[in-house]
């Protein structure tokens, strides 16, 4: 009887209404929290967007596999291989690349997946037969968690660097 008691008095002094007020208030600011949320991961993704495909540098967004899952123009521009090539196939499987690199992009893509950054030159051969000299850079790309999900590849032109570099020494 007691329990019916105190079950008719908390619904006559308002506490249904308590309760119900405040499981609406908890939900609308779950609500409000999520779609901040939204809102900052998609200003997020799109910083980061405008920063990768604008980069004065060759950018490729590997996964942690190897696998080109997207890049700038620059880099297009500096591979001077299509898109078609190499994107959705791992970077180490390019025809642009000799035995001995893709060996070694195998290792560092390998690295970089496990959390290490790495630099190293590359030379290429590009159809017309110029010869381009690359810095490549390889970073690990943490989600928030702080797994690795994907490895960021920065290609710099060294080509004009180096000739320069060749010619002081030449002079020399």
């Amino acid at each position: 009887l007691y329990g019916v008691y105190m079950a008719f008095a908390f619904v006559v002094h308002g506490g249904a209404q308590r309760l119900l007020a405040a499981a609406l208030a908890d939900a609308r600011r779950e609500r409000r929290e999520a779609e901040q949320a939204r809102t900052t991961e998609a200003a997020a993704e799109l910083a980061f967007h405008a920063v990768f495909d604008q980069a004065s540098v060759g950018m490729l967004l590997l996964t942690a596999a190897g696998s080109v899952e997207r890049m700038n123009d620059c880099a297009l521009s500096l591979l001077a291989t299509g898109e078609a090539e190499l994107v959705g196939k791992p970077l180490s499987a390019a025809s642009i690349w000799s035995t001995e690199q893709r060996e070694l992009l195998r290792e560092a893509v390998g690295q970089a997946a496990a959390g290490q950054r790495s630099q190293h030159e590359l030379e290429l051969t590009q159809q017309l037969g110029a010869r381009i000299i690359y810095q490549l850079r390889l970073s690990p790309f943490r989600d928030r968690a702080g797994a690795v999900g994907h490895v960021l590849a920065e290609l710099i032109d060294l080509t004009d660097l180096t000739a320069t570099r060749t010619m002081l020494a030449q002079a020399r």
